[in-house]
């Protein structure tokens, strides 16, 4: 293994198969450092891989893929060549079998903030949205999460960080999160200010499975640690809320739940919906 080291970046040269060791090494050296929470760790988790060989950025599957996030569950939206990628380490374009993982931290700056959020009325009526869904979830999916993650998901903690949370798009446009571990399961949280299908996917023009793939990945979730929400909360100008869920078991078993309204009609063709 080769590396580079600076106050603020980190590149290294090591071997594909050894990523999963190496990303574990540097979350507990950062994480024991810098703090859980800390702007240092979150940073990780947008680091980059490039192969060795063709310079090829990977995308947000493969890095997973590397962290056996598909192991055991096909996901619907991961292309096979990224399954492979994490069980062979060897690029598809060029056969190699090393990689580069560029880890910057530049300080963090100031994000300009929506100029108003919701109000306590507003908070509350999410907050009921978010009860009703999930539990209209686990009365058609009873197998989907246990009684102790669905009392986690609805308890009134989680509910006052997703109503509260500070996860609007970016000013580029791009869907952000905020996350939120428990005993059982991780809440990723996003805001989007519209309750609109359409618009809500114009923002993740990849497709929705896609960028539920980015945000796992930036969560830093290992693979079977805990189960996954990700709560999309649109909030629009005349003060209606719409939510979406998607819900991952950690047990690979079981098939993960996908807001439908917002999957893209290419995702929609290999799935089937639920009530």
């Amino acid at each position: 293994m080769a590396a580079v080291n600076t106050r603020r970046q980190v590149v290294l040269h090591v071997r594909t198969l050894d990523y999963p060791s190496v990303q574990h090494a540097l979350f507990g050296r950062l994480s024991d450092e810098y703090g859980a929470t800390s702007y240092e760790l979150r940073a990780l988790t947008s680091a980059t891989l490039s192969c060795a060989g063709c310079g090829w950025a990977f995308p947000g599957s493969y890095h997973n893929s590397l962290l056996g996030m598909y192991r055991s569950r096909p996901v619907v939206g991961i292309s096979p060549a990224a399954v492979e990628f994490g069980d062979t380490g060897i690029c598809p374009r060029c056969q190699g079998t090393e990689i580069i993982l560029q880890y910057q931290c530049p300080r963090p700056t100031e994000v300009t903030k929506p100029s108003s959020g919701p109000t306590s009325t507003r908070q509350e009526r999410a907050s009921k949205l978010i009860v009703d869904h999930v539990e209209r979830v686990v009365k058609d999916r009873p197998d989907l999460m246990t009684s102790v993650a669905f009392r986690e998901l609805t308890s009134t903690d989680t509910l006052d960080f997703i109503v509260n949370a500070d996860a609007w798009p970016s000013p580029d446009g791009h869907i952000t999160f905020r996350a939120k571990r428990l005993n059982q399961v991780i809440v990723l949280v996003s805001l989007v200010g519209t309750i609109d299908p359409s618009r809500i996917r114009n923002l993740m023009p990849a497709g929705y499975l896609p960028e539920l793939d980015r945000l796992l990945h930036e969560s830093g979730l290992r693979p079977g640690e805990l189960d996954a929400a990700h709560v999309v909360l649109g909030l629009d100008a005349d003060g209606r809320t719409a939510v979406h869920l998607a819900y991952l078991p950690a047990q690979r078993d079981i098939t993960f739940l996908t807001p439908w309204d917002l999957l893209s009609d290419q995702e929609r063709n290999r799935g089937s919906k639920t009530s």
